[in-house]
């Protein structure tokens, strides 16, 4: 997209802006640059960086969430009762497990690609603050990356719920410096809530359930963020929603994902085309650079923004639901097959 975008007319119109961070057009697109078969190529270094250098960022912006309408108000709705659907997935056949997540940034401080040392102890201090309103199911412990030691054995369970350090994407952007300084997780005590503070964007909450119950996960991870907003506000715009580092992350910053099974199908021209239908991503359980392993896919929503998050959640469900039909079909027609011959 960087190369797609970043025009000559528009990079002698942007080349010498900078906002009032300091933050210039080369911090935004570095990443881009030094990688260049990264898929989009640049990240926010503050929240003015959308509108100093919008000439770059809205077109990026506008093929990061198809359907998405420039000057439109972001819509929120993190009200778990305002989602309520059936089972997906009730012979439990298909969907392995369900996570959701929201990607937030306190107001205040620079997005992570520019932030300083001080910036991300800081916000580690207030995130660790608000985590102690946990309580209930919710409770749990926050663990600095520099307590994991040679590997992250301290925390149970935790081979799926933890964060590295960055790839060479995130390297060239900024998001490793200081490594590992600022940096940690929290985990309740049942492994099904996690925030991550200063990877890509300063908090990360997860919510996640081991079958296809989507509408508890989200009614928990509702409950995190309220208790969260009560000492932390997040950068938000009319425009662009919930500001992140990465324009795939704007508006909701909701991520829903199924670990979906789908050895018959998965792969397939028809599995493709239903997930461009239906605006899905497709990537490995492993994580967004890992290679494909298995018949297990990471299914999730490519829109963020323009949509509200209960949205968000409707859109992910119904893709879902077309990929187990399509998984029963090919079932149907290796069963036919089988009584023919």
């Amino acid at each position: 997209m960087l190369k797609t975008y970043l025009t000559l007319d528009v990079w002698n119109e942007l080349k010498d802006r900078k906002t009032r961070n300091g933050v210039g057009l080369y911090d935004c697109i570095r990443s881009g640059i030094e990688n260049t078969d990264s898929k989009i190529g640049v990240y926010a270094g503050d929240a003015e960086s959308y509108a100093v250098f919008a000439a770059l960022f809205a077109p990026v912006i506008a093929e990061c969430h198809p359907g998405y309408r420039e000057g439109g108000q972001q819509p929120s709705d993190m009200d778990a009762k305002h989602f309520r659907p059936g089972n997906p997935d009730p012979d439990g056949n298909s969907i392995v497990s369900v996570r959701i997540r929201v990607a937030r940034n306190i107001c205040g401080y620079r997005l992570r690609p520019t932030a300083t040392g001080n910036e991300d102890l800081e916000v580690e201090q207030r995130v660790k603050s608000a985590a102690a309103l946990f309580s209930g199911d919710l409770a749990g412990t926050y663990r600095p990356v520099g307590d994991w030691g040679a590997s992250p054995s301290h925390l149970p369970d935790a081979e799926d719920h933890i964060f590295e350090r960055g790839d060479r994407f995130q390297e060239a952007a900024g998001l490793n410096r200081n490594w590992p300084g600022g940096r940690g997780v929290f985990a309740n005590k049942a492994r099904s809530f996690f925030a991550w503070v200063n990877e890509e964007d300063q908090l990360r909450l997860i919510s996640i359930q081991r079958n296809a119950d989507i509408a508890a996960a989200f009614a928990r991870l509702c409950e995190a963020v309220e208790t969260v907003e009560r000492v932390l506000e997040f950068q938000r715009s009319d425009t662009y929603g919930y500001l992140s580092s990465c324009p795939t992350n704007l508006g909701t910053g909701l991520r829903a994902s199924f670990h979906m099974r789908l050895p018959l199908s998965g792969g397939s021209q028809e599995f493709q085309n239903v997930c461009m239908q239906q605006r899905l991503a497709v990537r490995s359980i492993f994580g967004e650079q890992s290679a494909m392993s298995g018949n297990i896919y990471d299914i999730s929503n490519k829109r963020r923004l323009g949509l509200s998050e209960v949205e968000c959640l409707h859109e992910i469900l119904e893709g879902a639901m077309k990929l187990i039909d399509l998984e029963k079909s090919f079932a149907a027609r290796t069963t036919t097959r089988a009584h023919l011959n």
